[in-house]
């Protein structure tokens, strides 16, 4: 039985979303002083995960797919920026929530 290429991309949303919670433990403690790269290579990572499966998640619910890549772009230029946590943490806890929205769709 071939693999089911769906599960596959809805494995990678679901890793997305977890680089994602790495990346919200490590943010506020770089604004605290401690080093940025922590929480830059969780986003990364969380992103890298999102892209590698981009394309198939966009069968499922391309607007979500869309909206997912938009937030990715803010969420970094956000963290590039040292903004806030107040302003950083919403937007993350809202992506990871898209991220898990997409994960369970079938």
């Amino acid at each position: 039985m071939p693999d089911d290429p769906r599960a596959a991309a809805r494995a990678k949303a679901l890793e997305a979303a977890q680089g994602l919670e790495v990346f919200t433990i490590e943010y506020p403690q770089a604004e605290q002083g401690a080093e940025l790269t922590g929480a830059r290579e969780a986003l990364a990572r969380a992103q890298k995960a999102f892209e590698a499966a981009q394309s198939e998640l966009g069968q499922i619910d391309a607007t979500a797919v869309e909206q997912v890549a938009a937030a990715f772009a803010a969420l970094k230029e956000k963290a590039d920026a040292r903004a806030p946590v107040e302003q950083v943490m919403p937007l993350a806890d809202e992506l990871r929530e898209k991220l898990l929205i997409l994960a369970a769709r079938p």
